[in-house]
């Protein structure tokens, strides 16, 4: 038959919590490690990355490259930038129509992609009167002929 094994021992248990304690502050001390070199630790099993949005890069390089027209010189991107990108893309603003406004935003003095979307409701692009005028309309301009 077989040879039962007898239970551990208060010794046994708290070497076994010692061991697990010690490997708790070696995977704490990496992660610091980690986090000092800019290293991204892998994900825990399981665990979901999120993934890329791919209107993302193209809104990115739409903006940088209207501002590089516009401006002359290459926009310094950061972190909030990156963020107002994604505000936008949650508000459903397509790529096209952000970039539109976006010049608009430039040519009135907007000077970064983050105060862009933070006032995104005011940089509309301005056109011409495009209203039918009825005769006698007192707004409709005058010819000079008139």
């Amino acid at each position: 038959m077989s040879e039962e094994k007898p239970p551990p021992t208060l010794a046994d248990l708290l070497e076994a919590q010692r061991k697990t304690y010690a490997l708790v502050l070696e995977v704490q001390r990496e992660l610091r490690e980690m986090r000092g070199t800019g290293k991204q630790p892998k994900l825990i099993s399981g665990g979901v990355a999120k993934k890329a949005n791919p209107e993302f890069a193209l809104l990115r390089a739409q903006l940088l490259k209207a501002w590089a027209e516009l401006k002359g010189h290459p926009y310094s991107f950061d972190g909030k930038d990156a963020r107002a990108i994604g505000a936008l893309l949650k508000r459903g603003v397509t790529p096209a129509e952000a970039t539109v406004r976006w010049r608009e935003a430039i040519k009135q003095g907007c000077g970064s992609i983050h105060l862009y979307e933070l006032n995104f409701s005011k940089w509309v692009p301005s056109t011409t009167n495009n209203r039918p005028t009825v005769k006698g309309d007192i707004y409709a301009e005058k010819k000079p002929n008139e």
